[in-house]
């Protein structure tokens, strides 16, 4: 059995002006790898806390997370990095150095709102979760076309009434397909996922990261934000972590690994430049 941990970055609501990209992320790790996966996440964290205070011999706290947005923001646990530049690039780097370790593959479905809301579809988050759930399916009729294999999925908990329409979704996917023109149905996706929290899911705390660098990169390439801190090593992250992301046996990622809709947008080349093999 596969388990796909997914996680969001922004919001949902079309109108935010604060937040045009919404991004599902799903990292796929199979069973008989879910142990490493443990044990390197729980190394790296206790790393990144040493690294927060060289002086603190004490275990990190039980809600102690590598929250992208919060290392980036210097808030919670990392405010400690705030004039700190060398030691915030040393963690984000560590992290995702340690991500490209992973035997995994990334998929991630992205949601362009300015254009989205052109069209004719009401619901941001299902239209992203249709189309990451449909890949997450090829990617099991591909590595296991004799249906031998099935995949669970385990998303970060967001509230009881989200929560909740998450499992109403994936319940009509399996049991009228998709219903997008193409009837897609995800027979491999287990019709009940998991919805846990975060902080005590090693997975998530993956897909968040991951999640996050690529809607910042989605930023860079339309230029907003432009003089943001971050920005500055987005290619060198997502070069790490590049061999990752699901691919054809042609090596195509659009449309396989990252799905970006509505297809009116015009995906600019320095989008993909860092993802080059």
């Amino acid at each position: 059995m596969y388990f796909a941990y997914i996680d969001e970055s922004g919001n949902v609501n079309p109108n935010d002006p604060n937040s045009k990209e919404y991004v599902l992320t799903a990292v796929i790790i199979h069973e008989r790898d879910w142990f490493i996966v443990q044990e390197a996440c729980r190394e790296l964290k206790l790393e990144i806390w040493e690294m927060l205070d060289e002086d603190n011999l004490i275990e990190p706290p039980n809600d102690f997370e590598m929250h992208m947005k919060e290392i980036s923001n210097r808030k919670g646990y990392f405010e400690c990095l705030i004039d700190d530049d060398n030691k915030w690039y040393k963690i984000v780097d560590e992290i995702f150095t340690r991500i490209s370790w992973i035997n995994t593959k990334i998929i991630c479905s992205i949601i362009i709102k300015d254009e989205f809301i052109k069209t004719d579809f009401e619901d941001v988050h299902k239209w992203a979760f249709t189309l990451l759930v449909e890949r997450l399916q090829r990617f099991m009729e591909k590595n296991h076309p004799e249906l031998d294999e099935y995949i669970l999925l385990v998303i970060d908990a967001v509230n009881p009434e989200f929560d909740a329409i998450q499992r109403e979704h994936i319940e009509e996917f399996v049991r009228f397909g998709t219903g997008h023109g193409w009837e897609e149905y995800p027979s491999q996706v287990i019709e009940t996922p998991f919805i846990v929290d975060s902080h005590i899911h090693n997975g998530v705390q993956l897909a968040d990261a991951i999640g996050y660098l690529i809607r910042r990169h989605v930023f860079k390439s339309l230029d907003r934000n432009p003089k943001a801190y971050f920005n500055k090593y987005l290619d060198t992250f997502l070069k790490k972590i590049n061999q990752l992301f699901y691919r054809s046996k042609s090596n195509q990622l659009n449309n396989v690994g990252i799905k970006i809709f509505p297809h009116t947008f015009n995906i600019v080349r320095e989008f993909w430049e860092p993802f080059s093999l």
